[in-house]
């Protein structure tokens, strides 16, 4: 009934035994032993009578037979290797009968119609069916992986830039995303086995069974490892590219210290963006995690053979190396900010202290084109030759000690030395001029490979700080400035009453000592004003230059012109009063000559009871020698209250009666006598000790 068909050389199909010529010859004797022939059938060929009589059935027996020829041939030729051994059972089965067919059965075989249900029901119902139902989940399976690569499984996107906060997200929800499609398909990639297993009734514990989800958790095994492949090389490719920056970090200020946001090497217990990215990795490496590994073996699984895998850790090393030499880099940056720490180190009220302290700073962060000490000092005598008269010029100390007052917010005088001088100021603030203007010539952004870190927040800071630092300096400036023009303001504000009260027709002595008074006040306050005119210039001139209160500067410029006007105004009354007074000082001579006598005569007879006064007897004690001492100095400080007004008089009568000398000359002495007596009162101490 079957036979085998030799149609090619690899694949043995079978065939259904009968001939077209005999269809042909079973038509024919029907025809003719019908009507209207009735003839009879010849002897050779009575045995195809029982076929005669149920032709139809013939039929219906040679098409199932060719139908179960058909399926066998397609089971025979589609069935792979790892199918054949799980469908061995079957086929065993499915061989007998289709030995029988070659080999017992035959077309008048009474049972031939049992044996044709035997054979459907194996080949075309059971095992065919199966094998489409095992190619249709394993399709579904390959499918399946092969999809995995397709879908977005990264943020590696060409020319796409993401800040940390961009990159974190967009990389939680694409994970996300693909970690929710991954266990979905995981789950129905079980249900896909479960059901093939159902449908070949093959044992759990089968080899055949256990060879083939090894070859089902290859296929799995591919699809997960060809997505880890795909977006690591993604990742290579967006650090390797010097065209493209893929995410963007910022520097800042916290703390006094310079930090990337995000950290890029693990120093706090912050994410550092080096462990983020290696996390990155590993979650890539790892989702074989994600997907049970088929069978029962739950010691294995999915991610431990892909973390082997060469391909996989040649890339973890190169991409582990990059992420550590690019972070490394980026922190050169800080090197390049180094010379800004003076900004923010401390904080502007507490350095600006120091500053004021004597606490200077370094050469090295001082600007070359900056002035040295030296060169200010010569600028500065140079500028007060300028104002100055020779005879007039003052000394470098009352220069160095009215400049110190001007710039002291305190009347101590042992910190007075510490005070900066103007030259120090303008100094620091050129320093802080250049600052600005170097961060408003640095760039935005600094691209180190495939990081791209945003200046523009720090940038904004040290720009902030160092206004900050401008508007502390000129702050200052202006309230010394303010302060010292309120003190002339005062000065001038006693004396020009006074002075334009003098008539010229004053004549007792008395008056005169009052008047000589007033004019050594304008005198003595003459070199000390207007030195400090002239740092007020110079100050407003650096007001005008660094601050940014135009307005305010403007309204202290005026006062400055308004004081400096009432100044020039005061010396020219004190010369007025001077000439009307001259012509009474001359009638009111002889009377002024013997007030200038008697003083003369008060100094000798001080000299005279010094030098007969017991202090140069060593019997005296120390406590008496120190009580003569004092009696003696309030002497001299009497005669020292009078001594300016009695020279005033004795220039204006151009005489020369009093010897000034001899009160200096006693001070000397009296100040050699009580440091002789402290030394002999420190020796007496020794011996007795």
């Amino acid at each position: 009934m079957l036979i085998i068909s030799n149609e090619t050389s690899q694949i043995e199909r079978i065939v259904v035994n009968i001939d077209n010529s005999l269809e042909c010859l079973l038509r024919e004797i029907r025809y003719i032993t019908g009507e209207p022939l009735y003839s009879k059938i010849p002897p050779k060929f009575r045995e195809l009578i029982p076929l005669l009589e149920n032709e139809r059935l013939l039929r219906l027996n040679v098409e199932r037979l060719r139908s179960i020829a058909s399926k066998y041939n397609y089971l025979i030729e589609h069935m792979d290797l790892e199918e054949r051994l799980i469908f061995e059972p079957k086929l065993n089965k499915i061989d007998q009968v289709i030995n029988r067919g070659l080999n017992e059965i035959t077309w008048k075989t009474l049972y031939l119609s049992d044996y044709i249900e035997q054979a459907y029901g194996l080949i075309n119902l059971d095992a065919a069916k199966a094998l489409d139902i095992v190619h249709h989940d394993v399709s579904s399976i390959k499918q399946m992986a092969f999809n995995w690569s397709l879908i977005q499984a990264d943020i590696f996107i060409p020319y796409q830039l993401y800040t940390f906060q961009q990159a974190l997200q967009t990389h939680k929800n694409v994970q996300s995303k693909f970690n929710e499609k991954l266990i979905i398909d995981g789950h129905r990639i079980h249900f896909l086995v479960d059901n093939i297993a159902k449908v070949v009734a093959v044992s759990s514990a089968s080899p055949s069974w256990l060879n083939y989800l090894d070859y089902l958790n290859s296929l799995i095994l591919n699809g997960i490892k060809a997505t880890s492949l795909i977006t690591m090389k993604n990742m290579l490719l967006a650090m390797t590219n010097q065209d493209q920056q893929f995410i963007s970090i910022v520097v800042e200020l916290n703390d006094c210290q310079l930090s990337f946001e995000p950290p890029l090497v693990p120093l706090t217990s912050e994410l550092s963006l080096g462990e983020m990215l290696i996390e990155w990795i590993n979650s890539y490496i790892n989702r074989g995690d994600l997907i049970y590994v088929l069978g029962d073996d739950k010691t294995r699984n999915y991610s431990q053979l892909i973390n082997q895998d060469s391909l996989i850790i040649e890339l973890r090393e190169k991409l582990t190396i990059l992420i550590e030499e690019t972070c490394l880099e980026s922190l050169k940056l800080f090197e390049a900010f180094s010379q800004y720490s003076f900004l923010y180190k401390l904080s502007v009220n507490q350095s600006f202290q120091l500053f004021l302290n004597g606490d200077r700073r370094i050469k090295s962060t001082t600007p070359k084109n900056f002035l040295n000490e030296q060169d200010a000092g010569r600028r500065l005598s140079m500028l007060y030759r300028s104002v100055y008269s020779l005879g007039s010029m003052p000394t470098a100390e009352l220069i160095d000690h009215v400049e110190r007052s001007f710039l002291s917010a305190t009347n101590q005088k042992q910190d007075l030395q510490k005070i900066p001088l103007l030259q120090e100021f303008e100094n620091e603030m050129k320093i802080y001029q250049a600052c600005l203007s170097d961060l408003s010539s640095l760039p935005d952004c600094w691209n180190v490979q495939w990081i791209r870190i945003d200046l523009r927040p720090i940038k904004q800071t040290l720009t902030s700080l160092s206004h900050k630092w401008l508007w502390k300096f000129c702050g200052y400036l202006h309230d010394q400035t303010s302060e010292s023009l309120n003190n002339v303001d005062g000065f001038l504000g006693a004396m020009e009453p006074e002075i334009e009260s003098i008539t010229g027709l004053e004549r007792d002595t008395e008056t005169f000592m009052k008047i000589m008074r007033l004019f050594n006040s304008v005198s003595s306050k003459q070199q000390e004003v207007e030195i400090r005119f002239e740092l007020m210039r110079r100050t407003l001139s650096l007001l005008k230059m660094y601050s940014s209160s135009n307005k305010s500067e403007s309204i202290l410029h005026d006062k400055y012109q308004t004081i400096i006007n009432r100044w020039q105004n005061l010396k020219t009354k004190v010369m007025q009063a001077k000439q009307r007074l001259g012509p009474t000082l001359k009638e009111e001579s002889k009377l002024i000559i013997e007030d200038l006598k008697s003083f003369q005569f008060k100094i000798d007879q001080l000299i005279i009871d010094l030098n007969q006064s017991n202090l140069f007897q060593h019997q005296l004690t120390f406590i008496q020698a120190q009580a003569i001492l004092n009696q003696f100095l309030n002497r001299q400080k009497q005669l020292d209250k009078q001594a300016l007004d009695y020279k005033q008089l004795q220039s204006l009568l151009d005489t020369n009666i009093v010897d000034f000398s001899k009160l200096d000359l006693f001070r000397e002495t009296l100040k050699h006598l009580t440091l002789t007596w402290k030394t002999v009162k420190d020796f007496c101490q020794n011996l007795e000790e």
